[in-house]
Formats: structure tokens, sequence, C-alpha cells
């Protein structure tokens, strides 16, 4: 007898939860006993603000390919930062029911809403936003209610940038009443790199964007955990207006005992302005608990469909360590992150135990390690030639050329552009580098900056790169998703892209035309890409550069005559490049230098 093939098992209905923000879309998956049993993030931020039809369509899509087949998904919860009018819920839901045309209920609100829901469910209550702005919203049945969340020039109390600002106002008072830097001045000139308050102002006035200032909160705290009355006052102030929100939420739905869920970087990460804000709220009302919000919002954005509950062990407040959700495999195993994978991430077999090395061993073991860039330059030369051939015919042609990186990598091409001026005297806007999280990122780490890929694409836009630019994306990893949609909006432009990595396993980007891979290798301190791949990276970038400028008439056999002399030494090299190139004696060659105001080329070039 025909045996009959096996049925295949039928998908499981599950909900999914999509919370989008200005950085990144994160989804999750609760199966029918409110277990989450999947999760991951979409390949763009969730800003509806800033996605095209078909950029949202993508990213829809590239959550229902990381869903996979297992799973048939009955209900979607959306929540979108921009999502507040109609016209932006019905656009948002009509994609999301062109990507599951067989969903049963959609769901979708402004990214608060996910916020909500993980806080309290389906119950009544507020919630309290306390990041770089701040926001206040509350439920009672049927009805919404918000303080507060206008703009940090009026409406963001007892947000970074509001905490910020009462500390640079106080340390300013105190400079001027005084004349010394207190300790919170001083904290701002650490954070800063700055180094007297004259100078912190021209710094203040040139990095004055809502995150620049609020990023400056970490001096306040810290200024305050020493002991600053000053800095501590503007905490308290802070939480003090924060606090009157909750009231004016309260008072307005007739609330009268609610709990309260606090969410943001702020209570998170400094308990003390957590209990300082509590102290303000009960001050003003009788409240139930107040807690840190630890779902995360995709979650949240799943319970946003009525009738959706956790199970009692996803739902278990975290504990030290732990994740607050806990992710089931459901019968699959889920996939390896690309971080996971790539080499730079691996183990190196070669340097196991290196706390208990000598000093000796340990020079002699890194000297050793080098090796492996002179291996990886060699193995990468035919794609180098491309690469470089394509810069120095971009800058041949009048184009620019932008180095793209972050933490290290970006480091790295900031370096490598600011040598341009004075090596070969060429105007800044010739090579330009641009790192994630601005020039603060030069100095000290931007944590969580290079995740924004909305920052990669708006620092290609507000640089103005056209067509005849040509984009350079440095990431060890390949991963970087601040550098991945740099390339890709300036692939969209119309510019030449190359993309500079040392993971040979990095996710294939497209929108890179030409692709170096550098296999240094596993690092001898695991992850620590500013060792083999930040030595590799640097030799490629000066092998990019220094040929563009070869190759566009600024070196003369092997010498430099396109020299900016700015200082002793270049003008006395500058005298000897004259001098070798033409032969005359080493007077003349000051003359000459003195007649074509120190243009070497000039000088070379010019008549006997």
């Amino acid at each position: 007898m025909k045996r009959q093939p096996l049925a295949s098992a039928p998908a499981t209905p599950v909900t999914l939860g999509i919370e989008g923000g200005a950085t990144n879309t994160t989804w999750a998956i609760l199966d029918a006993a409110g277990n989450v049993v999947g999760k991951g993030k979409g390949n763009n931020s969730g800003n509806l603000h800033h996605l095209d039809d078909a950029q949202l369509a993508s990213l829809f899509a590239s959550i229902r390919a990381g869903i996979g087949a297992g799973f048939r998904v009955a209900a979607i919860g959306g929540a979108f930062a921009g999502c507040h009018l109609p016209a932006a819920k019905l656009r948002a839901e009509n994609h999301l029911r062109a990507v599951w045309p067989d969903v049963e209920k959609i769901v979708v609100g402004e990214d608060t809403r996910s916020a909500f829901a993980a806080a309290h469910g389906d119950k009544d209550g507020i919630i309290v936003i306390a990041g770089t702005g701040s926001n206040v919203q509350g439920r009672n049945g049927d009805r919404w209610e918000k303080a507060g969340g206008w703009g940090h020039l009026f409406g963001d109390f007892g947000g970074g940038y509001d905490i910020a600002r009462r500390g640079l106002e106080a340390a300013y008072k105190h400079f001027d009443s005084t004349g010394e830097t207190g300790l919170l001045a001083q904290a701002f000139l650490e954070k800063s790199g700055q180094n007297n308050l004259v100078e912190f102002v021209t710094w203040i006035l040139e990095h004055d964007s809502k995150t620049e200032v609020a990023s400056l909160v970490l001096a306040v705290f810290e200024a305050a955990a020493k002991g600053d009355k000053l800095a501590h006052a503007a905490l308290a102030e802070g939480a003090a207006h924060l606090a009157d929100r909750v009231l004016f939420v309260a008072r307005r739905l007739g609330l009268k005992k609610p709990d309260i869920g606090i969410i943001g970087s702020l209570p998170e990460k400094n308990p003390f302005y957590f209990a300082m804000f509590e102290k303000e709220v009960r001050k003003r009302i009788t409240a139930g608990r107040l807690f840190i919000i630890t779902l995360p919002g995709a979650v949240g954005a799943a319970l946003m469909i009525p009738g959706t509950a956790l199970s009692d062990s996803a739902a278990q407040p975290a504990k030290k360590g732990e994740k607050a959700v806990k992710v089931m495999k459901a019968g699959k195993a889920i996939a390896a992150t690309p971080y996971a994978q790539a080499t730079t991430e691996e183990r190196n077999p070669r340097s196991g135990g290196l706390d208990k090395k000598s000093v000796a061993d340990l020079v002699a073991l890194f000297v050793d390690e080098e090796r492996q860039v002179e291996k990886a330059l060699k193995k990468a030369e035919p794609s180098l030639v491309a690469a470089a051939g394509k810069i120095a015919a971009a800058l041949k042609a009048g184009g620019r050329l932008f180095y793209v990186g972050a933490g290290t990598s970006g480091r790295l091409g900031i370096l490598d552009a600011s040598e341009m001026p004075p090596t070969f005297n060429v105007p800044p806007s010739l090579v330009q580098g641009i790192i994630a999280g601005g020039s603060e990122a030069v100095f000290k780490a931007q944590e969580g900056a290079e995740d924004s890929a909305d920052g990669g694409r708006d620092a290609i836009r507000s640089r103005g790169i056209g067509k005849k630019d040509i984009v350079v994306g440095i990431t060890a990893s390949g991963t970087a998703p601040f550098v991945r949609a740099a390339i890709e909006e300036a692939a969209r432009i119309g510019a030449q892209t190359v993309l500079l990595v040392c993971n040979p396993n990095y996710p294939k980007l497209k929108a890179a035309k030409t692709v170096v891979v550098l296999p240094t290798g596993p690092e001898l301190v695991t992850g620590s890409t500013r060792l083999k791949a930040g030595t590799a990276t640097k030799l490629a970038l000066n092998l990019f550069s220094t040929i563009a400028m070869i190759r566009t008439g600024r070196v003369r056999d092997n010498l430099m005559i396109n020299v900016r002399p700015t200082n002793v030494k270049l003008k006395d090299r500058a005298r000897r490049l004259v001098k070798t190139l033409t032969g005359v004696s080493d007077d003349d060659a000051l003359k000459r230098l003195e007649k074509t105001k120190w243009d070497v080329a000039k000088a070379v070039d010019l008549k006997k």
C-alpha cells in the first residue's frame, strides 16, 4: 500500500507586537498562552515621519521574514513614533494588512501606547517617560490625557535636556557671583573637553541641539553624587516639575490611587533620581505603585490587542542579571545575531590566559599578532586596488571623499580626513569624516550611536553628499546600522560607495558597490577591534587618501609638493623640496617660496 505523505503541522497562531522608535524597530510574538515565542529587529527605524511607503513596506516585510513560516499572525499591535494622527494610523494599518492580508485584528497607535500596555496591560494607570525629553500619559476607561511632552523649549520638564539646562544656568550664575568654577561647572568642562567656562560657551553654542545638551545631564548626576548643592537643586527642580505633570494627569482623569509605570534612561540608570521623583509624586497625590517598566516595548505593543495577557513566567519581574521576558524557542532554534557570527567577536586561540602572562610575553604576543594585518592586506589587495582607483577617480572628477564610521572606525576616518589639509594643502571639505554620535564621539564613546540607522541617513543628507562624491563606510564587524544606513542613503542619492570591513561573515549590503574585506581574525582581547582590525583599517585609509592625492597631482616624485608650511618644521621641508626638485641654492629656494607666498608647487614651476 502506498504511504500517504505526512501532513505538515499547522502554523501556530500568534499575536505580533511591533514597536517602531526613532532609532530602530523591534518585534515580539506571543502565543495563545502569553509566552513570548520569538523576537527580533526590523531593517529600519519605525518613525513614520521618516519612512516613505517603500521603506515602510520593506520594514514590515523584513519582520515577516524574521518570524518565519512556523507562525500564523492572527493579531498585530503596532506602536510607532509619528503615529498620532488618524491618517498616520490608517497608513500604518494599510501597510500591515498588505504584508499580513489574513490578519484578524490590528491596533496601531503612537509609540507611548506600547509603553503603557507594557506597564498596565488593559488596566488604568499612568506612565512617565523621562529620557532626553519627558512625557506623562494616563488612561481611565476610554479617556486618555497627557501632560508635558511639548518639546524641549518649554515642555519637557524633568527630562535630560531640562535638567542639563537648569544645571548650566546654575553653574554660570555661581561663576558670575563668585568667579569660581564649582564642582558642577568642572563636570561640564570634563564632559565637553573644554578648558574653562569661557571656552565652554563657544562649545555649547556649537552643540546646542536637544540631544547634545541633554547628554550633559550626566555631568549633573556626577556632580550631585559628589555632594554639589547646585546639581542636587537642578535634579530636585526637574523631579518636582515632572511630578506636577503626574498630578495634572491624575486630576484630569479622576484617578484616585493610580499605579505609575516609569520608563526612560534617567530613572532607569539613576536610582537616586527615581527616589527623588517618587518622593515628589507622593507629596502631590495618593499613588499606588511606582515602578520601572521592564517589559520590552514590542511585548507591550502585542498587549495593545484587547484580551492579550502574558503568562505568569513571562510577566514576572526581572531578577538581577535576567531579562524581564523569557523567550521560548517553540521547537526551533533562534538564529544567531550577525554579531555572534563575526570573526571579530570570536575568541583568539593564541591569547588564552592573558592575565597570567608576563609583560615581556605580552609584548612578544602583540608584536607577533600584527603579522595577521599584513596577511589581511595582501589578501585584500585586488579590492583595495578597485576602491583606491574609484576614490582617486571621484576626486579627479571634482567629487569629495567621505569616511563614515562608528567608534574606533569613525575615529580613524576623522583622523585620516583631518590630516589631509596640512599634509597636502587641500580644503577640509575635500576629505571629510562622519562619526556616529557627532564630534563628541571622537573623545568619548557615545553608547548606542552606532545603532541609529536614522542617524546614518541623516548625516549623509545633512552633509549634502551628491552624485560626484564617494562614501567609504567603515565597520569592523560589517554590522553597524549607522554605517550601513549611510551607505544605503549615499547609494540612493547616486554617490559611489565602498564598504570596508574586517569580518568575512559580514551581512551582505547591495548598496556597497565595492567591498574591501580585511580578514584580520579574532583579536587578542576578544572583540577589541581597536587592535588588529584598527591597525589594518588605518593602513587601508592611509592607502586610499594618499593614492588619491598622488593621482590628483599633489605628489611629485615621492615628495609632497602641496604641503602647507604653517610652522618652522614645514617651512624647512618646503625649502628642501624646492631645492631638491629645481636644483637651485638654499637662498634661491627661499626667494621662490616668498615670491609664491609659500606655494611649493608654484615655487617649483617658477621660471628661473
